[in-house]
This record gives C-alpha cells, sequence and structure tokens, in this order.
C-alpha cells in the first residue's frame, strides 16, 4: 500500500508554505512603509492634469480576485444596487474609470461598475488591467459635479513595488485553498474510520490522516515561529 502524502508531496507542500511566508512578509513591508499610500494615490492621478479631455478608449479587463467581482449600477458602493457578479478569471471590457468617494478605482462595464481593488488598507486586487486601447473624448454626460469627491483618472501608472505586492498577495488565496482541501480530505478520512482506534493504526487510512495532520501542523508551526521571528527582529 502506498503511502500518503508521498515524500515528495510533503516535499513540495513545505517549499510552497515557506515560499508563502517570504511573499506575504514582503507584501507586509511594502505596504507598511510611511509612503505607501502617497505612492498609491499619486498614480492615480490623470496623466496631464485633472482637465485632460482625453482618456483611453476602453480598458480589458480580468477578475483575479477568487471570490469574484461584484458589479453594481454605480460608481459608489454602499449606496448603488448589486446587478450582478463576474467570476474568477473572466476577461470584460470597459469604457470609463473614475475614483469614487471611498478612494477605489471603479470601471463602468457593459454590465455595471465593477472595483480595481478592495477597499480598505490592504487593498486587495479584484480586477486587473491587461490592455488599453484607443482615445476617446470624455463624455460630459459622465463628469461628476464640482463638489464631488469623485474624479478620473486616465493613464496613471502604479509603480514596480505596488504591483509587486499585489501580485504576492494573492498567494493567500492559493495557501488557503490548498489547506482547504487537505483539511477536507482529513475529515472525509475520519468520517470513513470505524473507530477513533483505527487513528493508532499506521498501515490503514488512520495513519494516511495523520501524516496529513502532521504535515500541515508543521507547516502551521513554521508560519507562527517566522511571525514571532521577524517581531523580533
Amino acid at each position: 500500500e502506498k503511502k500518503f502524502p508521498p515524500k515528495k508531496f510533503e516535499k513540495v507542500f513545505y517549499e510552497l508554505s515557506l515560499f508563502y511566508q517570504s511573499s506575504i512578509y514582503e507584501v507586509c513591508r511594502i505596504r507598511t512603509e510611511p509612503d505607501f499610500e502617497a505612492r498609491d494615490l499619486e498614480y492615480r492621478k490623470a496623466a496631464d492634469g485633472s482637465n485632460n479631455s482625453y482618456h483611453p478608449a476602453s480598458y480589458k479587463l480580468r477578475v483575479v480576485c477568487a471570490e469574484g467581482a461584484v458589479v453594481r449600477d454605480g460608481i459608489e458602493i454602499d449606496s448603488c444596487e448589486s446587478v450582478g457578479g463576474l467570476e474568477f478569471g473572466e476577461i470584460v471590457e470597459a469604457f470609463d474609470r473614475c475614483i469614487n468617494s471611498s478612494g477605489v478605482m471603479r470601471y463602468r462595464t457593459q454590465r455595471g461598475w465593477v472595483s480595481e481593488q478592495t477597499r480598505g488598507h490592504g487593498r486587495e486586487p479584484i480586477a486587473e488591467v491587461l490592455s488599453i486601447q484607443g482615445i476617446a473624448k470624455i463624455n460630459p454626460s459622465f463628469r461628476k459635479p464640482a463638489n464631488s469627491k469623485s474624479k478620473r483618472a486616465e493613464c496613471g501608472v502604479p509603480d514596480l513595488c505596488n504591483v509587486s505586492a499585489s501580485v504576492l498577495a494573492r498567494l493567500q488565496n492559493s495557501q488557503a485553498s490548498l489547506c482547504s482541501c487537505l483539511s477536507r480530505v482529513v475529515v472525509l478520512g475520519i468520517r470513513s474510520l470505524p473507530g477513533m482506534r483505527s487513528l493508532t493504526q499506521n498501515n490503514n487510512i488512520g495513519g494516511h490522516v495523520k501524516a496529513v495532520v502532521r504535515m500541515m501542523s508543521k507547516s502551521l508551526h513554521s508560519n507562527i515561529n517566522a511571525i514571532f521571528s521577524s517581531e523580533k527582529t
């Protein structure tokens, strides 16, 4: 009978865990820098001033959030109704973008408005721009009142650090999905056992369950130690 999990799988799992640790640590380092918020806001400004009358004709977006993207009937999030959603990996075309009163970049698609990132300090990515095409003149009907907090953002480009942090932050979903799958393996394995004594036997399902739990525990212990080590330094 083959051993589960195999040694090769355990090695890959531990290496992925170490990669996850270093990546999230780097994300935290970048996002806690004093000028992170300032850089994030700077790239959202129009390329040549707020009076620019031209902007890209269309933006090709891809949803990168594992939970998908909520589509609303307006720029604001709290005061606008949800009219649908976009699936993870779905690619859509947007024709306008503005920053709402919460400071979130919003894109207008044929279905409605979607966010580029989540609200709050984390700013987890929801959709990313794959490409921009053409040049279009701003439609006056889409201009906001002078006293509105919303503003246009035509061709701002984020700096490399911010982009790197957003890309590395996606590993959180990958790591969570992997651990969730292994947890289901453990639960299903325990349910299939005739009794708890079977866990003490190493040559059946109980032995496999113990091995998976031991592997996950070792990874979790390593993650916790990494947190305390970083606090000491």
